[in-house]
């Protein structure tokens, strides 16, 4: 089951860090990653429907969610998101 709680609250954290924060992995992609859940379809369902402001973030743990769950759906809604989150930096400051 997806957290959407805790994935806000990472997310407004990571948000707040340098975007070079030495420690992102561990303060934040691994906690982000994790509150995606176990079950790949939940976590389809919501990375499916994330908006650009959260898709840059989930783009950062691309790799550890692959690893995961390592599905072709689950590479084509990252190829989505990694898009999404580009064009939403060109425009956007992401983080404070």
């Amino acid at each position: 089951m997806v957290n959407e709680q805790k994935i806000l609250e990472i997310i407004e954290k990571r948000r707040k860090a340098h975007p070079q924060d030495p420690q992102k992995e561990k303060l934040f992609w691994f906690p982000l990653r994790d509150a995606l859940g176990d079950n790949e379809q939940d976590a389809l369902f919501y990375l499916n429907n994330i908006d650009d402001d959260k898709a840059v973030f989930f783009s950062e743990i691309y790799e550890d969610v692959i690893e995961r769950f390592p599905s072709n759906e689950m590479e084509n809604i990252f190829k989505d998101i990694i898009d999404r989150a580009r064009e939403y930096m060109i425009t956007n400051d992401v983080f404070e």
